[in-house]
């Protein structure tokens, strides 16, 4: 939290973090040298961190096509009813720092493994561009149920403003993130956009210091899923024209792309930081991290 935060422990507390939080260096924060002489209370410029996240939330899937493997017909399903789901699990390195007294700015590094399971029906598919026939509708029922998986690196940056007035803080967040599958073609692509209210938790004189909000988080992805399925399967005897297999690839995207979110944290020290935040409402999700400040 920013200097006006930590005043909500009163004057000698600030004094005795004062004492006992050496930085590596003033700067960065900008400005930070002068504000520490001037009383005040700071965190400690640099971080590193290990986070651990996991969700789960619906999908709505669209623009599905099919490819045959026999020749170059392609089809498309214009009506499809679903039940479509994706959920990843992540670990991500995060070194940070203080650019501003109010501005943290992050990287983050680490892995992901994700799975999406589609379960969907399909009624009737559309041929397209048949040679000397144009399109054609065919109506029949057929199921896709694959739970496709994928995992692979994940990169990206943050930032976080935040302000306080005594005991209470709020934090605004922006975050954006590549993952680069190793069973999908394109990179899965995510922005995500927090805003949380809170208030600090503690007693003077004490080290130990938590913090306790409410906020509501925003997520936005570019993401797909890909399988493969038997023709024989989307209607018998159809095989002959579409080939044994056709490929299928549609998009997807998050049916509410908001949930509401809360967490705790836990200063141990001025140096050691644990967090936990769970999210609730259409995306489930859960976050345990730990930071390393100095």
């Amino acid at each position: 939290m920013p200097e006006k935060t930590y005043r909500w422990f009163g004057h000698q507390s600030a004094a005795h973090l004062h004492q006992n939080a050496n930085p590596i260096s003033q700067h960065p924060p900008f400005c930070g040298k002068k504000r520490r002489n001037n009383g005040m209370i700071l965190p400690l410029p640099f971080g590193t961190g290990i986070t651990f996240t996991a969700f789960e939330q619906p999908y709505i899937s669209s623009n599905l096509r099919m490819y045959s493997t026999k020749n170059n017909l392609t089809a498309r399903a214009d009506t499809v009813y679903q039940n479509t789901k994706s959920g990843e699990v992540s670990v991500t390195i995060r070194p940070d720092f203080w650019l501003f007294p109010f501005l943290n700015v992050y990287g983050l590094f680490g892995y992901t493994e994700g799975r999406t399971t589609p379960n969907m029906s399909v009624p009737s598919v559309i041929i397209e561009n048949v040679p000397g026939i144009g399109d054609i509708k065919i109506d029949t029922t057929f199921e896709l149920t694959d739970k496709i998986y994928y995992n692979g690196p994940v990169y990206g940056f943050g930032a976080t403003v935040s302000t306080g007035y005594k005991g209470f803080f709020l934090l605004l967040s922006y975050e954006y993130s590549v993952t680069n599958p190793t069973s999908l073609e394109d990179n899965l692509i995510y922005q995500r956009f927090s805003a949380k209210a809170g208030i600090l938790l503690g007693r003077n004189g004490k080290k130990a210091k938590g913090a306790f909000w409410l906020g509501t988080l925003f997520m936005k992805d570019s993401h797909h899923f890909a399988g493969e399925v038997d023709v024989k399967d989307i209607l018998p005897g159809f095989e002959i024209i579409f080939g044994d297999k056709a490929t299928y690839m549609a998009d997807v995207r998050a049916t509410y792309p908001w949930n509401f979110i809360f967490g705790g944290s836990l200063m141990v020290n001025d140096h050691n930081f644990v967090v936990l935040e769970l999210g609730f409402f259409r995306r489930q999700q859960i976050s345990l991290s730990y930071t390393f400040r100095f």
